[in-house]
């Protein structure tokens, strides 16, 4: 391989580029709904972030953002950026105040159906995981919500409480542990008698 190959390879790759991956994501963000949000909640500086990492975010079953999307929670906002994928996609600073938990009909493992300004969508759990537990303290996360959130919880509270002093089908006798030590005298053996011869 001569120059000229190497040339025209990297030359092909970059029209490529241009003529599929950018009018891709350009239909991406214009119906997606990262563009609305981007322009309703733009990007503000994190401050006091408590968790970052790299997630998903679902606006429809054709639109996902699936392990791309990095995020930073702060006391305030939910920051969501596209930095190596991202063509056009603006960063979003989302309120906490302006996201709302509901019990979704999909169900993806690992994703939290919430809306937010009338749209929903999928987020990683991690995402939102310390906001959800700050409600359900403060008592304003909707019940349905924290049963989804919370289904260990929510099956444990809908358990009646067991009442050890309560067991219809246990006897002192059947267990060994509870039996009194027997009072009875036992003699003790003697010696079987000696021949005199």
């Amino acid at each position: 391989m001569n120059g000229w190959d190497l040339i025209l390879i990297v030359a092909f790759t970059a029209m490529g580029v241009v003529a599929i991956w950018f009018p891709l994501m350009i239909l991406a963000v214009l119906f997606s709904g990262w563009w609305d949000l981007a322009k309703r909640f733009p990007k503000r500086p994190p401050a006091d972030v408590y968790k970052r990492g790299v997630g998903s975010v679902f606006f429809s079953p054709i639109f996902r953002y699936r392990g791309v999307v990095s995020y930073a929670a702060d006391h305030d906002h939910l920051h969501l950026s596209l930095p190596l994928v991202g063509v056009f996609h603006e960063p979003i600073s989302i309120p906490f105040a302006e996201l709302r938990f509901f019990a979704g009909d999909r169900k993806v493992m690992g994703l939290t159906p919430v809306e937010v300004d009338g749209r929903r969508m999928l987020l990683s759990r991690a995402m939102i995981q310390r906001e959800a537990l700050v409600r359900r303290e403060l008592g304003t996360l909707d019940e349905s919500a924290e049963r989804e959130l919370f289904p260990a919880d929510a099956d444990h509270n809908d358990t009646p409480p067991h009442d050890s002093h309560e067991n219809t089908n246990e006897h002192p006798h059947d267990d060994p542990a509870r039996q009194q030590p027997s009072t009875t005298r036992r003699e003790p053996i003697s010696a079987p008698p000696t021949d005199p011869r």
